[in-house]
């Protein structure tokens, strides 16, 4: 029986998800290792997202580029980190901001859309995410990170 639960203890510290590519979290990671590791001042949310199993569960006010976001950290049904959102804190000021630092740091978007709203899509396959950069009509924009489709056409894999 030791054994057993030794074989579980050492696989479990064995297998860690891939790096979420953003900050301080990782794709996998549950809610409790998330608010551990994310910065103070991380409150809870309670949000299902649209047309999605997962639920907004953590929010912190983050600053990256220069540019201050509010984060929020979607769960799966599961427990599990399946998405990290962005939002700019002053979105008139800073989406034309956050779109060069996006730019700046992926290049080119392997997919680009500008009808009926802005949507631009990164793939990151060294950090095993998806990046999506979206702009309304009425100027506000947000970055959502997600892992990598499996069957990944933006990478040909």
């Amino acid at each position: 029986m030791r054994l057993f639960l030794f074989a579980i203890a050492f696989s479990t510290c064995v297998s860690t998800p891939a790096r979420a590519g953003w900050e301080w979290t990782n794709w996998g990671m549950t809610q409790h290792a998330a608010r551990l590791a994310a910065p103070a001042g991380t409150g809870r949310v309670d949000e299902p997202v649209a047309g999605s199993s997962l639920t907004m569960l953590l929010a912190v006010d983050v600053e990256a580029s220069g540019i201050d976001f509010q984060a929020r950290l979607g769960f799966s049904e599961f427990g599990e980190l399946g998405l990290v959102e962005l939002r700019p804190s002053d979105e008139v000021r800073d989406c034309d901001a956050a779109s060069d630092a996006l730019l700046q740091q992926h290049g080119a978007p392997v997919s680009r859309r500008s009808s009926p709203s802005q949507r631009w899509l990164w793939a990151d396959a060294e950090r095993d995410t998806l990046v999506e950069f979206s702009r309304g009509d009425d100027g506000s924009c947000l970055i959502r990170l997600t892992p990598l489709p499996r069957r990944n056409p933006y990478l040909r894999g």
